[in-house]
């Protein structure tokens, strides 16, 4: 079984209204906003079925950082890398090893510490096809993954939050949030978001999740939280809010 994380590390502002569906973690920092996510990523991994692939939707930016580091230390050997298949919610148009690159942060912080068989590690195709065809040929990728599945959710998938609103790479008031049939499409972020044409998986298919964990870092980011968390929906609601998620971890 996985190391279970004690009690402690969990803070629960009992005055704060909850979101149905959703529970609520702050965290004292970052470090131990991280392993406590890594840990709660190991026990939803050890619930799954033993007899089937395990799929992981990493998220980019910093603030997961931690959570991967401590996947490829703490909790390495509790990890079935031989099971997990790895994902991502969205990705920069920019090379694999650009700095901005959210695969490179994976990789850095988790994938070259981990003995997961490289041909698990489904990064999307950013450099050198055109957006539209590299979400093609990723939404491919991932219905070819789950065409020998019985269930085509993901075990878990990891997001972030944005001070406006946005998770993975979907921004308030964008069209795509209305996409319906798409699984990856390509996207032209806010011009205070660089690097601004991406790659993102749609509400649909991150909705087809048994477990969300939204990893939610910084002053910044509290008073939106705190809409999301206890406040009616707007229209348009933020991505954030696109569906009650399983866990808010925060720091």
């Amino acid at each position: 079984m996985p190391p279970r994380m004690p009690d402690s590390t969990l803070r629960m502002p009992d005055s704060t209204p909850r979101m149905p569906d959703s529970t609520l973690h702050v965290h004292p920092d970052p470090e131990a906003l991280g392993r406590a996510a890594a840990g709660q990523i190991v026990q939803w991994l050890h619930e799954a079925p033993a007899d089937r692939p395990l799929s992981l939707v990493l998220a980019g930016g910093s603030t997961p950082a931690p959570c991967y580091r401590h996947l490829a230390t703490t909790f390495r050997d509790a990890v079935p890398w031989h099971r997990l298949y790895l994902f991502w919610g969205d990705e920069r148009v920019v090379p694999p090893d650009d700095p901005a690159s959210n695969f490179r942060m994976a990789l850095h912080t988790l994938i070259q510490h981990v003995p997961i068989p490289p041909e698990h590690v489904h990064r999307m195709p950013t450099d050198g096809a055109p957006p539209t065809v590299a979400a093609r040929a990723y939404e491919a990728t991932l219905r070819a993954f789950f065409d020998a599945q019985s269930d085509d959710r993901f075990d878990v998938t990891l997001l972030g939050m944005g001070a406006d609103g946005h998770t993975a790479s979907l921004f308030p008031n964008d069209p795509i949030l209305q996409e319906r049939e798409a699984w990856v499409c390509p996207v032209e972020a806010p011009s205070y978001m660089t690097p601004t044409r991406r790659l993102t998986l749609t509400v649909p298919r991150l909705n087809r999740s048994r477990h969300v964990l939204f990893l939610v870092a910084g002053e910044a980011k509290r008073a939106p939280l705190r809409r999301i968390l206890t406040e009616p929906p707007p229209t348009p609601c933020p991505p954030a809010a696109s569906r009650p998620p399983t866990r808010w971890p925060g720091s």
